[in-house]
């Protein structure tokens, strides 16, 4: 997966860009560098996209880091 979201953009929603295979491999490296909580807020960061898309998955993923790894209501964009 690319880090940028720009790279995404326009694609629309593939299963080679994100899928439950990387979504897993990603929550094991969060685990692994960040613990538990942080894993456990990108699960919950992850059921809260209103799309699969790898753009808006990445942007939140950029989020959530920022916040350092906790979930806020601002995190999630809500249309």
């Amino acid at each position: 997966m690319s880090g940028s979201p720009e790279y995404y953009s326009g694609r629309g929603i593939r299963t080679s860009d994100l899928n439950y295979t990387i979504l897993i491999k990603i929550a094991e490296l969060i685990e692994k560098y960040h613990g538990d909580d942080a894993k456990k807020n990108f699960v919950l960061m992850v059921s809260k996209l209103k799309t699969a898309n790898a753009t808006d998955f990445l942007n939140e993923l950029y989020r959530l880091q920022a916040n350092d790894w906790k979930i806020m209501k601002f995190i999630i964009h809500q249309e």
